[in-house]
């Protein structure tokens, strides 16, 4: 298995057990970095981690609000809400 695609699972194994119902990226990020997870060459492939998540029916976008991340300078990104089943 390639770094990527074992980064990649890595991932979206961290938005299955992350521990809040309703969320941001950047909570993930922050979460999966601090149990491990190493970074990856480009911070937006957690894009592709969420769209997964959300296409495996994991999760579920429910809007919009502004990143706490200074560096993103409050710009609006997806809320996300785990799907219970």
């Amino acid at each position: 298995m390639s770094e990527l695609v074992q980064w990649r699972a890595d991932a979206l194994n961290a938005v299955r057990h992350f521990p809040k119902a309703r969320f941001q990226a950047e909570e993930v990020r922050a979460w999966a970095y601090a149990g491990g997870l190493e970074h990856p060459d480009n911070e937006k492939s957690w894009g592709a981690v969420m769209r997964a998540a959300k296409g495996e029916g994991l999760i579920a976008h429910s809007g919009y609000h502004k990143v706490s991340n200074i560096k993103a300078h409050g710009t609006p990104a997806g809320v996300w809400d785990r799907v219970t089943v």
